[in-house]
């Protein structure tokens, strides 16, 4: 499908040609992303930390090169650059809750080298069934969960990994039980 110059574009016809028709795989962060259980705010929250749009340290260092950030290291682990790949996936806090679900979900190997990687992966959507619907809606899960506790720092103080992947595993539930009464409600019409 080419677009002419005098043709009229449609949101419709743009999205098609930027997902399908100028790159060679499907867009499938897309997928990941909006059509994984969660709540609307885990999605855009997942949405923005796959665009690079998340205020962490450097993305804000790099919006106002005049306002210097001391220190700029990860709050979670107070040891490297706050950047999103650090803060979300890379730091020790995030890389053990990550070890964690991947451990859970029996998907050893599957750990991912980048967020941006982990939400544009096409493998994920190749896990059927209750697994694939738990490491869908664990992810956004991990994200809002990890974004939550690093500003949640700030006032009331740390809590460890456990607490955190306590919280995740509740969202993840609520997540899914969301799904369950949405499947039974449309089974009754």
């Amino acid at each position: 499908m080419e677009m002419g110059p005098v043709e009229v574009v449609h949101c419709q016809s743009c999205f098609y040609n930027l997902c399908f028709e100028l790159s060679s795989t499907p867009f499938t962060a897309y997928r990941t992303i909006w059509k994984a259980p969660g709540t609307m705010k885990s999605r855009v929250l997942s949405w923005l930390v796959w665009k690079g749009k998340v205020n962490v340290a450097n993305v804000l260092q790099n919006r106002c090169p005049y306002l210097y950030l001391s220190p700029s290291w990860c709050v979670l682990c107070k040891q490297d650059n706050e950047t999103i790949d650090n803060v979300f996936l890379q730091c020790s806090v995030s890389h053990r809750i990550w070890k964690e679900m991947i451990s859970e979900l029996g998907l050893i190997g599957r750990t991912p080298r980048s967020l941006h990687d982990c939400l544009d992966d096409g493998e994920a959507h190749t896990l059927k069934g209750r697994r694939g619907i738990l490491w869908l809606s664990g992810i956004l899960a991990l994200i809002w969960s990890i974004w939550e506790e690093r500003n949640r720092i700030f006032h009331d103080g740390e809590r460890t990994w456990v607490e955190i992947w306590e919280s995740i595993k509740r969202r993840v539930a609520l997540f899914c039980l969301d799904i369950k009464s949405l499947m039974g409600r449309a089974g009754q019409n």
